[in-house]
């Protein structure tokens, strides 16, 4: 009988770890599949803007397709391009035509979502108080599903979770009619 009981143990036991391991291998994959497809999207969007020295808009609307489609994937809540620098504003944005040499700035920005189970305790109506047990008398209840979806996109929209790939790069393009 012992015997019985060490294996439900076991088991039980088991199960949180082996769906933790599958959460963190998933993530780690999905991860890395959207890390390198924005890194090579975004090596296009700066070759592009290295060669006219600004993006164009035929460039630009094919660029933006094709993140429209790396968008649609359930780990990145949004991603756009970046035209210009966030931290410097003399510096024009990416789509106006600049004379040769002046510096460029384009990337692409994106909000990586981890997938992650709720835990236990964020399923209780107040997060602040712990499982004290249904017979303490301070148990608020469980959270209903509007409160628990808005947990879950709070978790979701967390802006740590930014990939910033940017590049500041000089035009190569010569243009003899702008000034």
């Amino acid at each position: 009988m012992s015997d019985n009981v060490k294996f439900i143990f076991k088991t039980l036991f088991r199960v949180p770890i082996t769906i933790m391991i599958a959460y963190f291998i998933f993530n780690i994959f999905a991860f890395s599949l959207t890390y390198f497809k924005l890194l090579g999207l975004s090596y296009v969007v700066m070759q592009t803007a290295v060669e006219n020295n600004y993006l164009p808009s035929e460039e630009l609307n094919t660029i933006n397709n094709y993140l429209d489609t790396v968008s649609d994937t359930g780990v990145i809540n949004s991603a756009y391009l970046v035209l210009e620098d966030p931290d410097d504003s003399s510096i024009d944005i990416a789509t106006n035509r600049r004379q040769y040499g002046t510096p460029v700035t384009v990337g692409i920005s994106a909000n990586y979502r981890f997938i992650l189970p709720l835990t236990p305790k964020e399923q209780l109506q107040n997060t602040d108080e712990g499982f004290l047990g249904m017979d303490s008398g301070s148990f608020s209840g469980f959270a209903d599903e509007a409160v628990l979806e808005q947990r879950r996109e709070n978790i979701a929209s967390n802006p740590n979770n930014n990939i910033n790939i940017i590049y500041t790069v000089p035009g190569l393009k010569y243009y003899p009619d702008l000034n």
